[in-house]
């Protein structure tokens, strides 16, 4: 018999009671604290899976901010764009946080490997937003406000002196800086060159007084100073998505993308893994505890069962044999022990009282 089996049939049946009602309190308390564990871990693991989603939705946000501004010029998607920046970089941190719990170095360094490039995003967006207000965000600012002043100074002079073809000339170049605003194409700032080469050629020949003659060409040279200044900085700016600070930011958003991407794949799967190992740690904590249970009660009834079926059994041989010498041998040291030997003590009690009675009877016979 087992130790654990001979300990319980030492005890009372009052103790084994009390026993059970100590393992049935532990094991609910096991229960709650394994569920309460599990809970959290859960919690932890769901909300794991919504920050990974809200990476990806901030993600989202930063990409249209970025298209918003490069479409419209408003200054007002640099601060939302850096707002967004901001909660991602934050859904970043309680990641990492989260990670710390249980989670590889693997996982961490591929959130600081994003937070890295987030940055290197940020940093080139904002020189990407910095160069566009240098250019100029509308007609009226930056260089592009310098250049139209300068257009309108131009074209004055050459309008006061009536002279129609330095005019025309005049219209080519503003027709070669407009091509090459649309299109950002730098061939027509070769065609700007060779037409504003023609009009100071054109305008050299001209019988102009020296006044007039030093204003206009002042003017055009300010002009053509201008729009190669515009030229060169819409050149840093990228006059594609693969050139200047366009390229850069298409590359270190690509970069942010594939890390972000193989890294909410990968923690996605973790989730899972995690969700689905927390549900069978759990029923197997519960398995096992209802285990333990089941088996303490079922030893302990037959710890109980056990003296009272023996005792049962001795009763029924008295009453068909009528024999009441005492012959109970329960060993059960709780209550049916007692039981027992008050039936035995009974007995060997009634035993005397009915021998004693037959002596009687046989002496009166006589």
């Amino acid at each position: 018999m087992p130790l654990f089996s001979r300990i319980i049939r030492l005890h009372t049946i009052k103790g084994k009671l009390a026993l059970i009602g100590v393992l049935v309190v532990s094991s609910l308390m096991g229960v709650a604290l394994t569920a309460s564990h599990a809970f959290d871990d859960y919690s932890d693991a769901e909300n794991l899976r919504l920050l990974v989603s809200s990476l990806q939705s901030d993600m989202l946000m930063l990409r249209r901010n970025e298209k918003d501004f490069l479409a419209r010029k408003d200054a007002a998607y640099k601060e939302k764009f850096d707002a967004n920046t901001a909660h991602m970089v934050d859904n970043l941190n309680e990641i990492a946080a989260l990670m710390a719990k249980g989670y590889s170095d693997q996982e961490r360094e591929n959130t600081s490997a994003i937070a890295a490039k987030l940055t290197t995003y940020q940093e080139t967006f904002s020189a990407l937003v910095s160069q566009h207000i240098t250019l100029g965000l509308d007609h009226d600012t930056g260089l592009h406000g310098e250049l139209r002043a300068a257009v309108h100074r131009a074209e004055s002079g050459i309008k006061a002196i009536a002279n129609y073809e330095l005019l025309s000339h005049m219209l080519m170049l503003r027709r070669n800086e407009k091509d090459f605003l649309q299109r950002l194409d730098l061939k027509y700032q070769d065609k700007f060159n060779q037409n504003y080469h023609i009009l100071m050629d054109r305008l050299s020949t001209e019988a102009l007084d020296s006044a007039t003659r030093r204003d206009i060409t002042a003017n055009m040279q300010h002009y053509h100073t201008l729009f190669s200044t515009l030229v060169e900085g819409y050149t840093v700016a990228g006059l594609n998505h693969n050139a200047g600070l366009l390229g850069d930011l298409r590359a270190s958003v690509h970069a942010v993308e594939e890390i972000l991407q193989a890294m909410s794949g990968h923690l996605l799967e973790l989730v899972v893994a995690k969700e689905r190992f927390i549900k069978n740690a759990f029923m197997a904590t519960f398995v096992a505890i209802a285990i333990v249970l089941l088996t303490t009660l079922r030893l302990t009834a037959r710890s109980i069962l056990v003296p009272v079926n023996a005792l049962i059994a001795s009763i029924k041989q008295v009453t068909q044999s009528c024999n009441f010498r005492p012959q109970h041998s329960i060993t059960s040291d709780g209550e049916i022990g007692d039981i027992a030997q008050a039936l035995d003590g009974f007995y060997d009690e009634l035993h005397r009282s009915l021998s004693a009675a037959n002596g009687v009877m046989d002496a009166v016979a006589e």
